[in-house]
């Protein structure tokens, strides 16, 4: 059997067996009442707002001017895989005739993937059991620091294109909002409202990663921070950055546990409600409007997301990676390809799930959120599968 092909799977199935441990760690922790629904708001609140924006401070270890020579295209390909997505979503809508507000969460969820949590916790056992990866004594920090310039451009575009699109749809049964002139618009005007945008768009994660930018860009500005008086702070944002990977993709297990037993009760329910409309002979139509969604099936929106998400855009950008990579266009570095590989195929984001539901749509946020069990539970063979290739094109 070829050693490439051995080295490719067992770089891949310990990847996959890390991530899986640590979805199980934050079921268990949910099973046991550690983590509640209350509670996990707060707990996901306390990893973005202030354990994220530590984690990306800590990457002025990897920061040069060097490296943003090599890898600054890191935002260009980002910006391509959202638009490989985007319009993949939207031609499967059109042909498939998923209307609106499914055509717009499919696009979104096709879009824009979890591009901190996973490739971050993914990096480890890849840097640990691949032998390319060991060529670089600074692999696992290089790896980082490509993670943190594609998450960057994900803040940016998420919340300049893709909020904008979340702030349009309407709830079920909900009324279009008359184009009248609001206090908001009022008081300051499209000022105002630019203002409030760009406050949103420069939130404690990108500032912390523009800082760390600037930091490692500057020679003597870094040594005072990796190696001169001001090291013991790095070094304290080092341990939180390690602890913030583990922590975050054990509240994705626990969100996802908590998402499936959700499932679980709601067809339980549903069959029970449709046993006593049996047994009663009562027809369904008084059933309350709350029972209902007046919206189509999400079975397709979930099929296409995934199909699309998981297998379609990783096809389309292994090779192109690869090819630009030849090309001389963007970075040939092993560490480089195999972290775009895995961005372009990282199940989707669940920003959009959190930002609905801040927006006052829980019935939206509810149906989306329904695409997240089974789209990620099929990712631990995608991602998997993702990995074993990337390993044997690198070589």
């Amino acid at each position: 059997m070829d050693p490439l092909f051995v080295e490719a799977v067992l770089v891949a199935v310990y990847a996959t067996l890390q991530v899986l441990v640590l979805y199980s760690v934050g079921c268990y922790a949910t099973y046991t009442g550690f983590i509640t629904i209350a509670t996990l708001p707060k707990l996901a609140g306390f990893a973005i707002k202030v354990c994220l924006p530590l984690l990306t401070f800590s990457l002025l270890r990897s920061f040069d001017g060097q490296l943003l020579a090599e890898s600054g295209l890191v935002f260009v390909v980002a910006v391509v895989h959202q638009l490989i997505g985007a319009l993949l979503g939207l031609l499967c809508s059109v042909v498939f005739r998923i209307r609106s507000p499914d055509r717009q969460l499919l696009v979104m969820s096709v879009a824009y993937c979890n591009n901190a949590a996973l490739p971050f916790v993914l990096t480890y056992p890849i840097v640990a059991n691949w032998s390319r990866a060991q060529e670089n004594p600074n692999a696992a920090a290089v790896s980082f620091a490509m993670i943190g310039l594609y998450f960057a451009e994900f803040l940016v575009s998420f919340f300049t294109v893709g909020k904008p699109v979340l702030q349009r749809l309407q709830e079920p049964g909900e009324q279009p909002t008359p184009k009248i002139l609001s206090d908001k618009k009022v008081e300051g005007g499209r000022f105002w409202q630019l203002f409030k945008q760009a406050k949103t768009l420069f939130d404690p994660t990108l500032r912390g990663l523009l800082l760390a930018l600037f930091i490692g860009c500057i020679p003597e500005l870094k040594w005072v921070f990796v190696d001169g008086p001001l090291k013991w702070i790095t070094g304290a944002m080092v341990v939180v950055a390690d602890t913030t990977v583990g922590l975050k993709t054990m509240i994705l297990g626990s969100s996802l546990y908590i998402g499936f037993v959700a499932q679980w009760r709601q067809r339980k329910a549903r069959k029970l409600r449709q046993a006593r409309i049996i047994a009663t002979g009562k027809s369904s139509s008084g059933t309350s409007n709350g029972d209902r969604d007046d919206l189509p099936s999400f079975t397709p929106v979930i099929f296409w997301a995934s199909f699309l998400k998981l297998i379609v855009v990783p096809a389309i950008c292994l090779p192109l990676h690869t090819a630009l990579g030849s090309a001389g266009i963007i970075s040939n570095d092993p560490i480089t390809q195999m972290i775009l590989h895995i961005q372009s195929a990282v199940p989707s984001a669940q920003t959009s799930v959190s930002l609905l539901a801040a927006m006052d749509k829980p019935r939206l946020s509810a149906r989306l959120a329904q695409l997240y069990v089974p789209q990620y539970l099929c990712s631990v063979f995608t991602v998997a599968t993702v990995i074993i290739v990337g390993v044997q094109l690198i070589g």
